[in-house]
């Protein structure tokens, strides 16, 4: 028994469009000038993006951590000095 191709390596023709598409196609403009530098850097963006996420988690966690509780020279003495 012949094992079934899922994937063909044969080239397909791509898939012709109906006539009426022919023409809305035609006026569609072409991307803007904003657009396309965008999406030229789509992965610089992403990455700068994601820096901005990661300095402000930073900044957040900075702002609201509770402080450091500052030592004493009480804590210090209380802490090495043992009951005889």
């Amino acid at each position: 028994m012949r094992k079934i191709a899922l994937y063909s390596r044969s080239p397909q023709p791509p898939p012709k469009a109906p006539a009426g598409d022919s023409v809305a196609a035609a006026t569609v403009a072409p991307p803007s000038a904003w657009r396309r530098s965008l999406r030229d850097r789509r992965r610089s963006l992403l990455t700068v993006a994601g820096g901005v996420c990661v300095v402000a988690a930073v900044l957040l966690y900075g702002a609201f951590a509770p402080k450091a509780h500052p030592i004493t020279q009480e804590d210090i003495d209380a802490a090495v000095l043992v009951p005889a």
